[in-house]
């Protein structure tokens, strides 16, 4: 049994089954940390359905956008959090930036002992191969990675 997990997720039904893989493996007095990293690509995403009109000189638009981005991403992981076990401690984590590097920075900074991922996380990046942030993490971490196999449906 382990003391600290990390989950790293995307929003996605498929990244949520590693959440019962992260209760299967913490021990009864463990913390699993809810983890979900706004990439750069979505922060693009949101600002490209912006109406043009409404897009001023300064960079202020671009930060509320971040911002709102941000504040979803910590409801979201609230709401998951709020349906763990009684017993379970859960922390979340809300983080920008390249998702393979801030999964990995939260995880040495939490000094987690595993991080739990869905082998196919990251959908959103339309210009990333399947995988390769999973991959990444997998390259890098400090701690065993445990990826859940991504669900295709036939």
């Amino acid at each position: 049994m382990l003391n600290q997990v990390l989950v790293a997720l995307d929003e996605t039904k498929e990244s949520e089954n590693a959440i019962q893989y992260a209760i299967d493996f913490i021990a009864p007095a463990g913390t699993i940390v809810l983890t979900r990293i706004i990439s750069p690509q979505e922060i693009v995403e949101v600002l490209e359905e912006t109406p043009y009109e409404t897009i001023g000189f300064d960079s202020a638009e671009s930060g509320s956008s971040t911002n709102k981005k941000l504040s979803d991403a910590e409801h979201y992981l609230a709401s998951l959090a709020s349906a763990m076990p009684e017993s379970m401690k859960t922390e979340i984590q809300v983080q920008s930036g390249r998702p393979d590097i801030e999964i990995v920075k939260i995880a040495e900074n939490k000094h987690v002992q595993a991080i739990i991922m869905c082998s196919g996380c990251y959908p959103t990046l339309k210009y990333w191969r399947l995988g390769t942030v999973a991959a990444k993490v997998l390259k890098s971490a400090h701690c065993p990675v445990v990826l859940i196999p991504h669900q295709h449906e036939h």
